[in-house]
């Protein structure tokens, strides 16, 4: 899956690697993939330098990195634009509009100086069409030297625009455990169930029936949990945090605690995406509950959308 990112030409057998992505911006799944991605490029040979990842994360791992985005660009070979949801529509703001802006400036210095730029772990939901995707990513897709995506549907949108050289490897995250292998915890009396239901499923009529199910669960532990590791994060778990009187409460703060946490769900029960499948790639159980687009499309990819709940399947939660 990765092999196919490497630069076919590096300068040097230590040749400088920029990483770029949308990187501790509270979600997860990104900055997973980025300390994956750049963990394997340093095994490959290169050095990598890392786009705006966290202190913590930067210093757990031993990775360079840096903020600035012409200090990112400095002297490199390539760049690897590694993983996330580019091809999801986002509901504007600060950040996101921050995000495109720098991939748009990124992609003008590359053509302008002859850099070869990659892609890796791509996705979204696959039901936006390509006049519907932002232009620095559309842009991205056209200037790329290699892409891969995450899912067919997004790459049968990719070769509209005549990119029939890309191609498509479940997404990334499934590799977690291969990549930050945890030890058996032999945990506690009881299993441990995870809960990050956040955003629009909270604005369903059927909101209530998580909580209320939970309180009567006294055969595991319940933890809710908010992946988004950022206190100002727009997306966050605390709205359910006292439904279920017995629950406890776990924020996301660090990769290597966060990873560990995670190794020893018994199940995860979320509507979004990235925390589940580490949990899945650590034997547990992901349930996606009305999860977003991107969510059931990566379950439907290895074969269990079984596990999405939704209006269909709600009566056999």
């Amino acid at each position: 899956m990765l092999s196919a990112m490497e630069p076919s030409h590096p300068q040097s057998d230590r040749a400088l690697i920029a990483l770029f992505g949308y990187y501790n911006q509270g979600n997860f799944g990104d900055d997973l993939m980025a300390v994956m991605i750049a963990k394997y490029l340093s095994g490959a040979g290169y050095k990598v330098r890392v786009f705006g990842i966290s202190d913590e994360d930067a210093n757990d791992f031993a990775l360079q990195h840096t903020s600035v985005l012409a200090d990112l660009l400095d002297d490199v070979s390539a760049v690897v634009v590694g993983g996330g949801g580019l091809l999801c529509r986002r509901r504007y703001s600060q950040q996101s509009a921050q995000y495109q802006k720098h991939l748009a400036t990124m992609l003008d210095h590359c053509e302008r100086t002859h850099i070869p730029v990659m892609g890796v772990s791509l996705g979204g939901s696959g039901q936006i069409q390509l006049a519907d995707w932002q232009q620095p990513a559309l842009r991205l897709v056209k200037q790329a030297e290699f892409c891969t995506f995450r899912n067919e549907e997004d790459l049968r949108i990719a070769r509209t625009c005549g990119r029939n050289d890309f191609g498509w490897h479940p997404d990334l995250v499934w590799l977690t455990s291969y990549f930050f292998p945890m030890p058996k915890d032999s945990g506690g009396d009881k299993p441990t169930i995870g809960v990050n239901v956040v955003g629009a499923a909270y604005g369903r009529r059927v909101h209530w029936i998580l909580p209320r199910t939970l309180e009567f669960q006294t055969t595991a532990d319940v933890v809710y949990v908010d992946t988004t590791n950022r206190q100002e994060a727009r997306l966050s778990g605390r709205r359910t945090d006292r439904s279920v009187p017995h629950a406890t409460c776990y924020r996301f703060s660090g990769l290597r605690r966060d990873l560990s946490f995670l190794s020893r769900m018994e199940l995860f029960i979320t509507n979004r995406l990235h925390a589940g499948m580490a949990t899945m790639s650590y034997g547990g159980s992901m349930i996606s509950f009305f999860g977003y687009g991107k969510t059931r499309l990566a379950l439907k990819t290895v074969g269990r959308s079984s596990n999405h709940i939704g209006y269909l399947t709600l009566p056999h939660f």
